[in-house]
This record gives structure tokens, sequence and C-alpha cells, in this order.
């Protein structure tokens, strides 16, 4: 009995870290990022709409690697009169979903500390608010002029983690061209710079497009970049099937999309641990909203006649002279004494000629010289 239970509990711990390591081979497998639009680098014209004009300034500026690149530049706080309020947005052009369920936005910019422009009464912002709309097509022309008056979702107040002086308190826009950017560290950076990097996410996305605003209310600021992707889960072979590209849940975080899978060729699916098929269902992993597979559901399992290649992902015929008579991701195994497996992909093997195996041994038995029937 001690031999007994000593076995269940090696082989419990066996299919614990059998389990585990399926769970790491399964979440290793590393997120795609579907681009959306991405202003790194860009060095043209990239023409977005701002209210009021002149509210975002767009210009060239040097980034850490001396590379000309555009930004959109706001710092209008330090040169208005006393308690004038500032409202200045900045909107992207129409961005085209592609499928995607949820959008995700990275973001480099770089705010000026309050303390260094010398404004007081408390308008001095070091932060800036992120909106996003949805729209089946991009706005009419006769709509253009008043975008920033749509009903807009908020999708966070983004605030700076380090902000830097100016190099004069009478900084204002006029001056904003001049900044040098790089990111926290970077040893080509103006003293007390720093580059923020910041990332949002929104949705569900249901309809064809969107677009993404910035809303300044009085801070000093420049959007160095702006990358707007979703997540997708990579196409995949795992336990013996194959799992296509799978968008990442529209509602983020913990959220999980299924996705069916197929049984590569020469496969089928597994038992479903009381003896019988998974009901005909495929094997399932799930999307994350991160683009990463998990949680696992069944697997396939290789046929009769089949064994395991290149690990889990295909199954191959037996050689001649082996044979696997059940379905398992067990090898072939050579035929048993004095019979044989002519032909590839054999579930048995025929005996020899002159020699028998009755009809109640199993297909491991070796044949012998009489033939033997069931009394």
């Amino acid at each position: 009995m001690a031999t007994e239970g000593a076995a269940q509990l090696g082989n419990r711990v066996a299919g614990m870290v059998c389990s585990l390591w399926v769970l790491l081979l399964v979440s290793s497998v590393l997120a795609l990022e579907e681009v959306l639009l991405d202003t790194t680098g860009e060095t043209s014209e990239i023409g977005w709409l701002t209210y009021p004009p002149g509210g975002w300034d767009e210009v060239s500026v040097l980034d850490d690697q001396r590379r000309l690149t555009r930004t959109f530049e706001a710092c209008h706080v330090a040169g208005a009169p006393p308690g004038t309020g500032q409202d200045n947005w900045l909107q992207t052009h129409f961005v085209e979903r592609r499928g995607a369920q949820r959008a995700h936005i990275r973001l480099h910019f770089s705010v000026r500390a309050c303390s260094s422009l010398g404004v007081s009464g408390g308008t001095c912002r070091e932060t800036f608010t992120l909106y996003y709309r949805q729209a089946e097509e991009p706005d009419s022309p006769d709509s253009v002029s008043s975008w920033h008056l749509k009903r807009w979702t908020k999708v966070d107040t983004i605030a700076a983690d380090e902000s830097f002086p100016s190099s004069s308190s009478s900084f204002s826009s006029s001056s904003s061209a001049s900044w040098a950017v790089g990111p926290h560290g970077a040893g080509q950076q103006r003293a007390g710079l720093q580059l923020n990097v910041k990332e949002r996410s929104f949705g569900p996305l249901t309809q064809r497009g969107f677009y993404v605003a910035f809303q300044d209310t009085g801070a000093c600021l420049a959007l160095v970049a702006v990358r707007l992707f979703s997540y997708t889960c990579p196409a995949v072979l795992r336990s013996f099937a194959s799992f296509p590209d799978t968008q990442a849940s529209g509602a983020g975080g913990a959220s999980l999309v299924a996705a069916l899978g197929t049984c590569v060729a020469h496969a089928e699916p597994e038992e479903d641990g009381v003896g019988g098929q998974a009901g005909g269902s495929p094997p399932r992993l799930h999307c994350n909203g991160e683009g990463k597979w998990m949680v696992a559901v069944g697997g396939c399992r290789c046929q009769p006649g089949h064994q395991p290649a290149r690990g889990d992902k295909a199954c191959q015929a037996c050689p001649r002279g082996l044979y696997k008579a059940s379905a398992g991701n067990t090898p072939c195994t050579p035929c048993p004494a004095r019979s044989h497996a002519p032909n590839p992909a054999a579930p048995l093997c025929p005996c020899l000629e002159g020699f028998y195996r009755a009809s109640s041994d199993p297909p491991e038995a070796p044949c012998t010289g009489e033939f033997l029937t069931q009394p």
C-alpha cells in the first residue's frame, strides 16, 4: 500500500510539474503589436487639427540621436494674462481600427516644471488630458471646424513623472522649438530635461475607426511621439493543435478571448478524462488583454500509427518495422516477435507467414507458431 501511495503521489507531482511547464510555454509567447498609427521618427508635416489655431505648434526638433523629428508643443501659460485659462486641443487624423477591439496608446512627452515658469494663481499645469471618440467615417468637411465640440470620451489625465526647469524665466512658446529631447538618463539631453513615457488603453471599439485628442489646460509640454496599436496573440502550435492570430479583448485587463484550435494532420482531440472524446469540441487557448496566450483547455493527440514530432508540433507516421496501436503522444515501438509492419503508419503488426496471434491477445503480444483460438 505504501508503494502504491508513493506512486500515486509521484504521479500527482509529475502532473503538477507538467501543468506548470505547459503554462510557462503558453505564457512565454510574445504578444504582437499591430500598429495603427506611429509618429516616431516622422520628419514630414503630420498636419493634425488644432483648436484654437496656434494652440499647439507642430515643429521639428533633434532627438537624442541628433535626428530630426516632428513634435507638437503647447506653452501659452507663461505669457498669458493673469487669470486667463487655457483650452488648447490637438486631434489626430481618423485612425482605422482594422479589427482591433481595444486600442493602446504609448506617449513620449516632456513637461516643464511650473515652478520654473514664474506663473502664479494656480493656472499652470504639469498634466494634459487624453480623449477618444469613435466614428464610422472621417469627419465631413463642414464639421471640421467644430470637431473639438463633439462628444469625446475621456481616457485619463496624463501626469508627468519627471518635469524639468525652463532655461529662462521668460520662456514662451516661440522658444519651444529649441527643446532638445532625449530619454531619461541620455547623455545628449540638456540639464534637467526628462522624457516621460506613458501607456493607456481604451475600448471596446465597435465602429470603423476613431480619433484621439489631447487637451492642454495650462501646461508647457512637448508631445514627442504618439504610437497607437492593438495587442494580438500570435498564431501558435500547442499540444498538436494550431491556433490562429487572435485579437485581444476589447474589455482589456484580465478579460479573455477564446480561440478554437485545429488538430494538426494525423491528430485527434484528446479524451475528456472519462474514456470518451471531448464531445467533438476542439481544444481552446485564451488570449488575454495584453496579447498573451493562457488557460489552455484540452488538446490533441497523435492518431494510431503516428508519433509526436518536433515536440508537440506535429504527428508523423511510424516508420516501417514500428507501430502504435492506440491514439496518444507516446512514440512508436518495434513490432512484437514474429510480426512485421511492411508499410509506414502501422497501427498493428500482422504476424509473419506461418505464425499466429490469438484474437484475445493484445497488439503487443508476440506471434506464435500455433494457431490459438478462444476456448
